[in-house]
C-alpha cells in the first residue's frame, strides 16, 4: 500500500521515497526499482524516486507512520499495521483465514477489498494494490510444529501487530513483536527461536 503526496517549490526537483524493510534483492524491491524507472520516465528532470531497502528509513510501523506524516511516499505493508487506527483491520492478519491463493485474490479483488481500501484511506494513506506475500507459516530452529502444543515455551518472532502477538500468545509460545529486517540477525544470536509470518 502507497500514499502519493509529494510537495516541493516551484521549480525544484521533487524527491519521492520509497521504502521496504527487505533485502535488495527482494521482490518488493525489484518492484519498487522498476516504479523508480518507470516515474523518472515519465517524469524526466522533476521528478527524483529513491529506493531505501533493508529498514534504512524505519520498520513497517514507523514506514505506515512516514505514509501518515509526508516523510515518504511509497511502502509494502501488510493491512494489518492500520489495525491500531481501525481495528476490524486486524481480522484480516489472520492466519489460515483464507483457503489458498485464488480464494483471497477473490475477496480482496471484491466489495470487502474495497471496504478495506476505505478504512486505510480514511488516515490519509492512499492504498495502491493488494498483494500476496504468500501463507503464513511457522518456521523455527528447535523442534517440528505439528499443531499449537508445539509452540509452549518458544520464543517465535511475530510481526508488530497486535492481532500476530495475541494469536501466538494463546498458542502457548512466547510471541516476540520486531520488524522482518531484524530478523536473520534475531535468530542468529537466540533472540528468538524461530518467526511467524
Amino acid at each position: 500500500m502507497a500514499s502519493f503526496a509529494p510537495s516541493a517549490q516551484a521549480g525544484a526537483k521533487t524527491v519521492i521515497k520509497i521504502g521496504t524493510v527487505v533485502a535488495p534483492d527482494h521482490p518488493e524491491n525489484v518492484g519498487a526499482r522498476k516504479i523508480k524507472e518507470l516515474i523518472e520516465k515519465k517524469a524526466g528532470d522533476r521528478l527524483e524516486v529513491q529506493v531505501f531497502t533493508d529498514g534504512q528509513i524505519g520498520d513497517q510501523r514507523t514506514m505506515v507512520e512516514n505514509l501518515r506524516t509526508g516523510v515518504q511516499e511509497i511502502t509494502w505493508v501488510t493491512v494489518g499495521f492500520f489495525g491500531s487506527y481501525e481495528p476490524i483491520l486486524n481480522v484480516i492478519e489472520s492466519g489460515y483465514l483464507f483457503r489458498d491463493s485464488q480464494h483471497s485474490y477473490k475477496v480482496f479483488d471484491g466489495p470487502m477489498g474495497n471496504e478495506v481500501r476505505a478504512l486505510v484511506e480514511k488516515h490519509g494513506v492512499k492504498l495502491l494494490g493488494f498483494y500476496e506475500a504468500g501463507m503464513r507459516h511457522i518456521t523455527n530452529n528447535v523442534r517440528p510444529i505439528n499443531g499449537p502444543a508445539d509452540l509452549k515455551g518458544l520464543k517465535i518472532r511475530t510481526p508488530q501487530a497486535k492481532y500476530h502477538l495475541n494469536t501466538l500468545k494463546y498458542m502457548g509460545a512466547n510471541p516476540v513483536a520486531m520488524s522482518f529486517g531484524e530478523l536473520y540477525t534475531a535468530m542468529q544470536q537466540k533472540v528468538v527461536d524461530g518467526q511467524e509470518n
